[in-house]
């Protein structure tokens, strides 16, 4: 099992307001102050609970992030992992590098989020793998119809996958629709996307990724756009499926045979955004 639940972080509220830190940002801080002996978190508390929120509480990755106090600020590390901006670099997604220790106590396996990662993906068999390959497609949470629709995902297959953390719920918990961890989604789509053989977490890697799943995405999310054109009450979901909205534009854009499809989009967009 993938090891991405972990201690209590504050999500929706704004840290200022909590009389206590956190479960995650108290274990940061103590091993911040371990690596740094100078380190001082009071001034920092807004960005630390940033950074547990962006790693979900997860102790393992916590403990790796934290060892960075030596040379960044909590800010400048939240930056990183939050796909900010850092020392004028653009990340447009999560640093897995950035969650390593070189402490010789810490077993190889726990010495990075990359170790973790692999060691968890070498227990799955070849059609989780490739499932989950072909989910990496999706930038936002998502429903089990959209993963049938796209990726050719069952329930039981989801369900598979979320009993062994890959997966979890979405934002709204009894919504129904599943998400991925940024750091899980990264370490799959940067395996799948690497056409080397070295670099491929192992030899029996699926040939259907992310990449070759991604016309499928974009004509769900343009039927789902036309279909939701009028109806204000799914207007909301869309809105929190942005980012594979941008995602489908951008795949139909690089489509000549789909610019019709686009262009119509491209109409429409402005309507549906007024209702």
């Amino acid at each position: 099992v993938l090891p991405l639940e972990g201690l209590s972080v504050y999500s929706s509220e704004a840290p200022s307001t909590q009389p206590v830190w956190s479960d995650a940002a108290r274990l940061f801080v103590r091993r911040a102050a371990r690596a740094h002996l100078g380190f001082v978190p009071g001034a920092h508390r807004a960005d630390i609970e940033q950074i547990c929120t962006l790693l979900r509480g997860v102790p393992l990755l916590i403990e790796l992030a934290s060892a960075w106090v030596r040379t960044l600020s909590p800010l400048d590390i939240a930056a990183q992992l939050g796909g900010g901006r850092l020392q004028g670099a653009d990340l447009s997604s999560p640093d897995l590098d950035l969650l390593e220790t070189q402490d010789r106590d810490v077993p190889a396996r726990h010495a990075s989020a990359r170790a973790v990662l692999e060691a968890s993906w070498r227990r799955l068999n070849a059609q989780e793998q490739a499932r989950l390959s072909r989910l990496a497609v999706f930038l936002s949470d998502f429903t089990p119809r959209a993963a049938r629709q796209v990726c050719g995902a069952t329930l039981s297959g989801l369900a598979d996958l979320t009993d062994k953390s890959w997966l979890g719920a979405g934002a709204g918990g009894g919504s129904g629709r599943l998400s991925w961890h940024p750091l899980a989604r990264t370490f799959v789509r940067e395996a799948s996307g690497d056409q080397s053989s070295s670099a491929r977490p192992s030899s029996d890697w699926p040939a259907g990724g992310w990449k070759e799943t991604l016309p499928d995405h974009a004509h769900y999310f343009a039927q789902r756009l036309n279909a939701s054109r009028f109806q204000a009450e799914t207007l909301g979901e869309l809105l929190g499926e942005w980012p594979d909205i941008g995602q489908a534009a951008r795949t139909l854009a690089s489509l000549p045979e789909d610019w019709p499809i686009l262009t119509r989009l491209a109409r429409e967009v402005p309507v549906w955004t007024e209702q």
